[in-house]
This record gives structure tokens, sequence and C-alpha cells, in this order.
């Protein structure tokens, strides 16, 4: 039975969102705008395997990048300390948001790195409580 095309975005997490556009009064246009969406963890237990495999992906993606990085090794450490707090089981939000925000700073915008780092931004806000209300 062949794949749709919902099924094979379904199966790499994508969702089509339709939203609506309008200008002082000009007519409505309709757009499907993709977005990924992580696939949901199980239960608690399965939310330190996806930080973990997440880190082990963007360790690789990281070592696999050939350009020279001023703030590297920052990055390797903080992605090992992630590393060991999902495999310990010692999860504070607050030090794994600590970790990811001077990984993504060690990094910059390195567009060949984005996949795997969105991968882990979204295994850490697992952890995390809703977002903080001004």
């Amino acid at each position: 039975m062949p794949e749709t095309a919902r099924q094979r975005m379904a199966a790499r997490g994508e969702v089509t969102v339709w939203g609506s556009t309008a200008l002082r009064g000009e007519r409505t246009e309709w757009m499907a705008v993709r977005q990924r969406q992580p696939p949901p963890a199980e239960s608690a237990a399965d939310r330190p395997a996806a930080l973990r495999a997440a880190v082990s992906r963007l360790r690789r993606a990281l070592a696999g990048y050939p350009v020279e990085l001023p703030d590297r090794e920052i990055a390797e450490e903080q992605l090992a300390a992630l590393d060991i707090m999902a495999a310990s089981g010692e999860l504070d939000p607050a030090r794994l948001r600590h970790s990811l925000l001077l990984v993504v700073s060690a990094m910059g915008s390195i567009s060949a790195l984005a996949d795997p780092l969105a991968e882990v931004r979204t295994a850490v806000g697992l952890f995390s409580g809703p977002p903080h209300q001004r």
C-alpha cells in the first residue's frame, strides 16, 4: 500500500498547520506551514533516553563539522555534562537549560548543526514546565 504525503510527514514528525493572513481588508489567503514536532515521550523514563539520543546525535554532528570553532571545547564539555545528567537521573531543569545555553552560545548559528541542536533543545524542554510568563 503506497504511503501518502501525510503519512510520510507524520513519520518524520512533521505536521501541517493551517493559518490565515490578511492585510487591511484584502482577501484572506490560506497557507500551510510545516512544523517539526518531537515524538512524544511515552513516559518519564523515556525522557532521559530521548535526551541522551539527541545529545549523541549532536556530538556526532559536531565531531563531523570540519570548521574550527573557537568555543568547540566548551560545547563538547556541556554536551558531556548533559549526557552525564541524563545517564545519572539528576535532571534539574535549571542545570539542563544552563548547559543548553552554553552549547548554543558556543556553537553560534551554524546551519549544518541546526537540526541536531533543535533536537537537544526539544529534549531539554521535556524536563521543563510551561514557559515563564512575564
